[in-house]
């Protein structure tokens, strides 16, 4: 078991299906976080970028898919907000 409080830098890719009441699109990126075992025992998964997600667990896996439900909520709540697929191209830079 590793020490407490010891931090693991990510790089990760993720793909989703994200649908709308107008539309369904394809999601696709990446992006940099930070997978700490905290002093409690429990591991947490922050967004670097994307920032503002996180996500914890008992172990390493169910951290990450915790912060992989939150992602897809975000994503979920950005698609709700748009009239239409065009309204997404500045999420493409």
């Amino acid at each position: 078991m590793p020490e407490n409080n010891v931090a693991y830098p990510l790089i990760f890719t993720f793909g989703e299906s994200v649908g709308a009441p107008r539309f369904l699109a394809g999601v696709s990126g990446s992006g940099r976080a930070l997978m700490v075992h905290e002093g409690d025992g429990s591991w947490w998964l922050y967004g670097v970028e994307p920032g503002g997600i996180a996500g914890s667990g008992n172990s390493p896996q169910e951290a990450h898919l915790q912060f992989v439900e939150d992602l897809k909520g975000v994503l979920i709540d950005v698609a709700a907000e748009m009239s239409s697929c065009d309204s997404a191209e500045w999420i493409d830079q």
